[in-house]
């Protein structure tokens, strides 16, 4: 058996949700919510005591959290990669090892999402769960970790399945 938690990470709202043999537990889904009035300082405090306690009551053998990519903001970069990087330390001090890490376009993919938005990846879950009484506004972050840890679950399984096709460089030659 194995349980894996995953994490949408976020400064704003972090969705969390713990699969074990590709099935998702119940009442495991929610998300961490630091004051948005609290200084960076006190948000990661506070951050990271959430992720600890998820890590000691789940006690999952993998942790998965989505891949991070500059954008046109920078502060927001910034700010995404400190509380990452409060995931990163956290989950080591537990697991003794990283925790895997999947662009949101990939795991949709290997999930089985039709389509790449975090719309589709949304509809997906509330179809597949029946969860009839979610909102894409109030729970895309908790969507979002049910499709990491799924994914992630399905690449533990088969890692051998390469998910990516790597496109060929210009100055690249073929064989």
């Amino acid at each position: 058996m194995i349980k894996i938690l995953g994490l949408d990470v976020s400064s704003v709202c972090t969705g969390y949700s713990v699969v074990e043999d590709g099935y998702l537990l119940t009442n495991t889904i929610g998300t961490i919510k630091p004051n948005s009035k609290d200084c960076i300082g006190k948000k990661l405090v506070f951050f990271e005591k959430k992720i600890k306690n998820l890590l000691k009551k789940y006690n999952p053998d993998y942790v998965v959290t989505e891949d991070i990519f500059k954008g046109p903001n920078v502060k927001t970069f910034k700010t995404l990669a400190m509380f990452r990087g409060i995931v990163f330390k956290t989950v080591y001090e537990k697991l003794k090892n990283d925790p895997v890490c999947l662009m949101p376009t990939e795991a949709r993919k290997i999930a089985g999402v039709k389509g790449i938005t975090k719309e589709d990846a949304f509809i997906f879950i509330t179809e597949k769960y029946n969860f009839l009484n979610y909102k894409f506004v109030t729970h895309n972050d908790i969507s979002d970790s049910i499709i990491l840890a799924l994914a992630s679950y399905y690449l533990y399984k088969n890692p051998k399945q390469n998910v990516i096709k790597k496109k060929k460089r210009k100055n690249e030659k073929s064989l």
